[in-house]
């Protein structure tokens, strides 16, 4: 899985606790994850490519795309939106 490093974006899930995600889970792209976290594509793709939003895969070349789990992006869009409701 890609190495995600800054926990304020991701809403403090840590790796370790999105590392374990089952084999059945759904890969989605990043207009799809894009559309899960409530941001623009080009700030999923910059998240992804920086490492502080955890992908599973980046296909081959420049402009290959990322592709991510389902459950991990939305755990992510949950606790920030917790997040953001708490400090509100």
């Amino acid at each position: 899985m890609g190495e995600c490093t800054n926990w304020l974006l991701t809403g403090g899930i840590r790796p370790a606790k999105v590392a374990h995600v089952s084999q059945s889970d759904n890969l989605i792209g990043t207009a799809q994850a894009a559309e899960l976290l409530g941001w623009s594509r080009a700030k999923v793709k910059r998240g992804a490519k920086d490492g502080h939003l955890p992908f599973e895969l980046k296909m081959d070349g420049d402009t290959g795309a990322y592709l991510f789990h389902r459950s991990v992006i939305t755990t992510i869009a949950e606790n920030r939106a917790r997040a953001e409701r708490g400090a509100a």
